[in-house]
């Protein structure tokens, strides 16, 4: 994905504001879409934490990464869902992502599946 487009955004939005068990941040500099952030209240099986919410999407522009973008929307993403504790499955293959999720607090538990595009690690902050 090269450009979050404001109609990707929309459609994003849209499809999860009737659930209140979602929630979607979308972050903007000036009318341009940079970065967004889906979380779950109740994570989806397989993780099995009842205490965690999820953070199920996450993405930000390459160009703006690395300027706090992905922190404020985890940060925004915890209030939103009112639960510090998070749980998210992260491709293994995805070096920076994983790297990313360290530097704010995540640690792998150990737990992994296998998925389409090959094998997932599950990450938590707590």
């Amino acid at each position: 994905m090269d450009a979050i487009t404001p109609q990707f955004a929309l459609k994003l939005t849209d499809a999860h504001a009737r659930d209140s068990d979602q929630v979607v941040l979308v972050a903007l500099d000036d009318d341009h879409v940079i970065g967004f952030a889906e979380l779950l209240r109740t994570p989806r099986p397989p993780i099995d934490r009842p205490e965690a919410a999820e953070l199920a999407s996450l993405y930000v522009l390459a160009d703006r990464r690395r300027q706090g973008v992905g922190r404020m929307l985890v940060e925004a993403g915890k209030r939103a869902v009112g639960n510090d504790r998070l749980a998210l499955w992260v491709a293994g293959f995805n070096d920076n992502a994983q790297g990313f999720y360290r530097h704010i607090g995540f640690h792998e538990t150990g737990l992994t599946q296998t998925e389409d595009m090959g094998l997932e690690l599950e990450m938590t902050n707590y």
